[in-house]
């Protein structure tokens, strides 16, 4: 859903879209390549390539303390907003929510994180994990949905600038991953 950073009216910024991610390569201003994955089966993944006139300059990533902050901010603001909005049970099915964000949470913790990445953007990455898996159990609904259209239109609302946010601090944590690795080859020399 993030378009920043599309080159707009392009055939791959309309791929990318279709399928919900795609990858640049090359340097902004210049030509170069979009790629879009397919799944097209278990262990099969497709690329689409792309050629791209001239790659768009990267948005503004925030710095980490802001990332962590504004993803604090984004979840305060979210929960305050939801706890308000009435929710009535679905198919009379019982579900532990904390138990469904537990497992979505285990699934993205299958994967590892460099050493050379730093702490705090390690924490970062982990929190938007978190948030993440939060976010997937409430579009599933977890046993219970909103009580009306307009509340279920609140609901929405108030997830959207979090997924955002969520998008963001990722971000941002892998932008200070790739500093912290530019910097730590000037300094030894590599």
């Amino acid at each position: 859903g993030d378009v920043s950073g599309l080159p707009a009216g392009t055939a791959f910024a309309t791929a990318a879209l279709a399928a919900g991610e795609g990858v640049l390569v090359g340097a902004p201003g210049a030509p170069g390549i979009g790629l879009v994955p397919t799944v097209e089966g278990p262990d099969v993944l497709r690329w689409t390539v792309f050629a791209v006139p001239a790659l768009p300059d990267a948005p503004a990533r925030p710095g980490l303390g802001e990332a962590e902050f504004t993803m604090r901010e984004a979840v305060r603001d979210a929960a305050a907003t939801l706890t308000g909005i009435p929710t009535v049970g679905t198919d009379g099915r019982r579900s532990d929510p904390r138990a469904e964000i537990a497992e979505a949470i285990a699934q993205q913790a299958r994967h590892r994180y460099p050493e050379s990445l730093p702490v705090r953007a390690v924490r970062i990455l982990d929190s938007a994990d978190q948030v993440s898996a939060i976010l997937d159990v409430a579009a599933r609904g977890a046993g219970l949905q909103a009580g009306s259209m307009s509340a279920a239109t609140s609901r929405e609302a108030a997830l959207r600038p979090l997924l955002t946010t969520v998008r963001q601090a990722r971000l941002g944590a892998v932008a200070a991953a790739l500093e912290a690795g530019r910097h730590s080859r000037r300094t030894t020399g590599g």
